[in-house]
């Protein structure tokens, strides 16, 4: 009795063993792209952005998108946030897409803000970075995509006046 009380012990921890594997595996079978980064708005107060991803699942199986963290960085500046409650179907093999709002605030970014604003206008430096995560809920965890974008004023600028004009 005590065998086979081993036995089932030992087959629970190869294959919790085995799960674990799985799910640091699983990571590596997500990948992610920006597919756009649309300035919808322009103030004195806040700039306003539609950003855009692309995520493909290279697993055998379907997982949702449920939560999109990300900070944005103005010039290394924090300068605002995204926390959006999701859920968004990634088929097994496939691709999902997702597109949340970013709200720039420019009072975040203190004596920055008059440089921001003719970044703006006049294409200057500046520099965005948004970092955070998409939480990914698989069959075995929840995980977490590390998510890094960088683009330059320019960049902005450049995307502001295709939507406009």
């Amino acid at each position: 009795m005590k065998k086979l009380g081993l036995i089932i012990i030992a087959l629970g921890g190869l294959t919790l063993a085995y799960y674990l594997y799985e799910q640091y595996t699983i990571v590596k079978k997500f990948t992610y792209q920006i597919t756009g980064v649309t300035v919808k708005s322009v103030s004195t107060t806040a700039i306003n952005l539609l950003v855009g991803f692309s995520i493909t699942n290279m697993s055998e199986f379907s997982a949702h998108i449920t939560n999109v963290d990300l900070k944005a960085y103005i010039n290394n500046v924090f300068s605002g946030t995204i926390t959006n409650q999701l859920d968004i179907i990634i088929p097994q093999n496939g691709v999902g897409q997702v597109q949340v709002d970013l709200t720039i605030l420019l009072a975040a970014v203190g004596t920055q803000i008059f440089s921001i604003i003719s970044t703006i206008t006049e294409g200057t430096k500046l520099d965005l970075d948004i970092i955070g995560t998409i939480t990914i809920k698989t069959p075995l965890f929840p995980i977490k995509l590390p998510i890094k974008y960088s683009a330059t004023g320019k960049d902005l600028v450049a995307m502001y006046k295709q939507n406009i004009g």
